[in-house]
């Protein structure tokens, strides 16, 4: 299990990376909002001075998720030994392994849709080709057409696959702090999501703030995890055969 752990304190330090590096970027490269002008112009013209660095965020971010996706197997494997847990173990897998791919996708379909609107802007010569790319730029980014969107779904499925496998955790030498912990981080991404969601078909993204922190809850609750599992068999006993 100690490459599981590895693969979790991976992720948890490739976001926590980029939050940092986009941190200072932003510190030392501020964005100039024209209150003239649409803010989707703005936004093009601001990543337009900095070709492929979008891309390159969000391509790395998809890459980290996409290995992501093998941490539901290993916590599978490690608890399929308890019988009365098999069909929630297996739902768990499905969940957490499919939520992890789901968020790749977005990341990959924004990184790809919003490039490609900053090189059409960049090249373009007319007004037309303009306003378009302004509109990909506002659907796939701003307004969360692509992005928040697919953010929900992938975080509803993983917000279940920590509820379950927090439990089942629980039945293999887990403690039960752990498992309220996860309990609570879990229906934290089911519900804020939620109500992002229906913020969402109102046309608001008021609740990305707060789905921010309970996002960093998450690196919190899988860092525990992954410490325990590099850690090895000092912190992990062996699968409970009930």
């Amino acid at each position: 299990m100690r490459i599981i752990g590895w693969i979790g304190l991976f992720h948890v330090a490739g976001f926590v990376t980029w939050m940092v590096i986009n941190i200072v970027f932003q510190i030392q490269n501020p964005i100039a909002i024209d209150q003239e002008a649409r803010l989707s112009i703005s936004v093009l013209d601001y990543y337009s001075q900095f070709p492929g660095y979008f891309g390159f965020d969000h391509g790395s971010k998809a890459i980290i998720l996409l290995i992501s996706s093998v941490i539901p197997i290993g916590i599978y494997h490690l608890c399929s030994g308890t019988r009365s847990f098999q069909m929630k173990n297996l739902i768990a897998l499905i969940c957490g392994s499919a939520g992890f791919i789901v968020y790749a996708l977005s990341f990959i379909l924004q990184a790809a849709a919003v490039s490609y609107a900053i090189k059409l802007y960049s090249q373009a010569v007319d007004e037309t080709t303009k306003q378009f790319a302004a509109l990909l730029i506002e659907w796939s980014m701003l307004e969360g057409g692509l992005s928040t969107s697919i953010y929900i779904l992938a975080n509803f499925l993983i917000g279940i696959w920590i509820i379950l496998h927090s439990q089942a955790l629980k039945e293999v030498g887990f403690s039960y702090r752990f498992k309220l912990f996860g309990y609570i981080v879990g229906g934290l991404l089911n519900v804020g999501y939620f109500i992002a969601w229906f913020f969402l078909m109102q046309g608001s993204q008021v609740m990305h703030d707060v789905t921010e922190v309970i996002g960093i809850l998450f690196f919190v609750w899988l860092t525990i995890l992954s410490i325990s599992f590099v850690k090895g068999n000092s912190l992990i006993p062996k699968r409970v055969e009930e």
